[in-house]
């Protein structure tokens, strides 16, 4: 028999690959009666306008803004509010995407993240984040193509 999963962690960008992902997670945690925690990373750039000193070009409060803004987007578009079968959390957090989402899954069964997201080359088939993820993250990482016959049902 497999391994019961009981928290599912999933990141997202904003991406149509992180949204494929995320409704891949979904349906994992549905079948395994998992708890599913959707995870964006948000970087603020910084610039050196005032000599010697580095700050952000724009005020942080923004950057939350929307990556809390994009977790509430993405789970509105996959998540059917009446389902009731999953249980769906949802955080941001400042700093590096694939630290990030090493961090949120040090207590996960299943780290889920989309094969490419907005960053990077076109061609690659996995990008730099799944790559990380893949070699550092505390437990399995499932790496979802773009389009996957799971998730285009759902």
């Amino acid at each position: 028999m497999g391994r019961s999963l009981k928290r599912i962690v999933v990141g997202i960008d904003g991406s149509d690959g992180a949204r494929t992902a995320l409704k891949w997670a979904l349906t994992e945690a549905r079948l395994h009666g998992a708890d599913l925690e959707v995870v964006v990373a948000y970087e603020i750039p910084l610039t050196n306008s005032i000599p010697g000193a580095m700050t952000p070009m724009i005020p942080s409060d923004v950057y939350v803004k929307y990556a809390n803004g994009m977790l509430d987007m993405a789970v509105a578009t996959v998540v059917d509010p009446n389902d009731k079968t999953v249980k769906v959390s949802k955080s941001a957090h400042h700093g590096h995407p694939g630290h990030v989402l090493r961090e949120s899954a040090k207590d996960a069964d299943l780290l889920v993240v989309g094969s490419r997201g907005m960053g990077g080359f076109l061609g690659l088939h996995v990008g730099s984040v799944s790559r990380y993820c893949v070699h550092h993250a505390p437990c399995p990482v499932a790496v979802i193509p773009p389009s996957t016959a799971v998730a285009d049902s759902v």
